[in-house]
């Protein structure tokens, strides 16, 4: 634990000396214009977590980019779909294009309420890996209560609720599936959580967004040292990893 307080750390202290030459007094500004209302209201939704985040719309003749105070484009804005720019393992570190204050208090709901993440049992017994995956994307547990709670008053319906609130892909069918959901609490010594960077291999392109939200609007972090949660392709262990703290719910 203290390795990764002190990992933390290090890496916070590096940020901001980061920030602190960015987002200086000769850092450009724009003109800026709000989407307009034929938006839809999922994109309505997002642009404000982007502005809340440190992001700004740039519109210039017909195109408009999300870009940081530093002047870097973060997001192409066409025909109301969002394109990150660049490529998946490249993307930079959040610290540098979002407020650095908006990424403390995000952290910091986590450790408050603690994160949840549901797990699928073949995913687990008939993947080709022994451990979760580093950085394993995990919700904020009091709106992932919520997901569930819906899940289970309309009939356990896993397409409308869990498969499309959830992000897992529309191609995903969970008909057969033994499910789990599984709780972390926020002050778990074996973790920590930081803001996502899109780099990880949970990140879907064309699904994964900065400031720590997905499409639908549920908080999310990236859970440092997830891999060391070692499974070896057994939900049993995986589970007992977790002892106390899940539930099965399909």
């Amino acid at each position: 634990m203290k390795r990764i307080q002190l990992l933390l750390l290090l890496l916070l202290l590096q940020n901001i000396a980061v920030l602190g030459n960015i987002y200086s007094d000769t850092s450009p500004f724009f003109t800026l214009n709000v989407p307009s209302d034929s938006l839809s209201e999922k994109i309505k939704i997002i642009h404000k977590r982007f502005l809340a985040g440190g992001l700004k719309l740039l519109e210039k003749d017909s195109s408009k980019q999300y870009i940081a105070r530093n002047g870097m484009a973060i997001i192409d804005f066409k025909n109301d779909s969002l394109i990150i720019i660049g490529t998946k393992g490249s993307f930079p570190n959040p610290f540098i294009y979002l407020d650095s204050l908006y990424i403390l208090n995000h952290i910091n709901q986590f450790k408050q309420q603690g994160a949840s993440f549901i797990v699928v049992k073949s995913w687990i017994e008939n993947g080709r890996f022994a451990a979760l995956p580093a950085n394993k994307f995990v919700g904020l547990t009091s709106v992932m209560d919520d997901v569930i709670t819906k899940y289970k008053s309309e009939g356990n319906d896993w397409k409308k609720v869990l498969r499309d609130n959830l992000n897992l892909g529309q191609t995903t069918d969970l008909t057969n599936e033994e499910i789990y959901y599984i709780k972390i609490a926020g002050d778990d010594s074996r973790f920590a959580f930081v803001m996502p960077t899109g780099n990880e291999a949970g990140a879907i392109v064309g699904e994964w967004l900065p400031c720590g939200y997905t499409k639908n609007g549920i908080p999310e972090v990236s859970l440092v040292s997830s891999e060391q949660v070692v499974h070896n392709q057994s939900i049993i262990q995986l589970l007992n990893y977790f002892e106390g703290k899940w539930e099965r719910i399909k």
